[in-house]
């Protein structure tokens, strides 16, 4: 899951990265079971009800449709998990997805004028909320499903003033 270090400037060094939370894949593993349990019930007891051309036609429906949902509700949300990233730099942070198509966004730590975190209920119990970060544009950037947000946000801060401290100019004493 490491970041390219190609991909990084000079200078430039990872403080932070993950995957989303993995709770996004607790919905995808419950449907495989179903999906499985469902599905080669639906197969078998199909040949027991139907014989000839209308029962082996039927097999390959019930074989077709469940490819189908295995591929847009098990395989899609857990590629779509697996290939996403989100990395902290001491320079910028970074959310990058996609396995063939890749998208990704990056804002640079100077730009950040606020940085919120929100913990819902249910990301209490299973320590993952949500990270909105303000830019000093218009163009804010939304991080969900993050693991350890509230660390992530102190640790985001802590490297907000050290680049801070980086790009201001050396201060020189008052000559008398």
């Amino acid at each position: 899951m490491n970041y390219p270090t190609r991909l990084l400037s000079d200078d430039e060094s990872i403080d932070w990265e993950c995957r989303p939370h993995w709770r996004g894949l607790i919905v995808p593993v419950l449907l495989l079971l179903v999906l499985a349990f469902a599905g080669t019930w639906a197969f078998v007891s199909w040949g027991a009800w139907f014989s000839g051309p209308l029962g082996s036609v039927g097999r390959w429906v019930i074989l077709g449709v469940g490819v189908l949902i295995f591929i847009v509700m098990v395989l899609r949300p857990f590629l779509h998990w697996f290939s996403s990233q989100y990395v902290i730099t001491n320079r910028r942070i970074i959310v990058r997805s996609g396995m063939l198509a890749k998208s990704g966004r990056v804002m640079p730590l100077g730009k950040i004028n606020k940085v919120f975190f929100n913990v819902s209920i249910l990301g209490r119990l299973l320590n993952y909320g949500r990270l909105d970060v303000e830019s000093a544009s218009d163009d804010n950037l939304i991080i969900r499903d993050v693991p350890d947000v509230e660390i992530v946000q102190q640790r985001l801060s802590r490297l907000q003033e050290a680049d801070e401290d980086r790009r201001r100019p050396p201060q020189f004493p008052a000559s008398d």
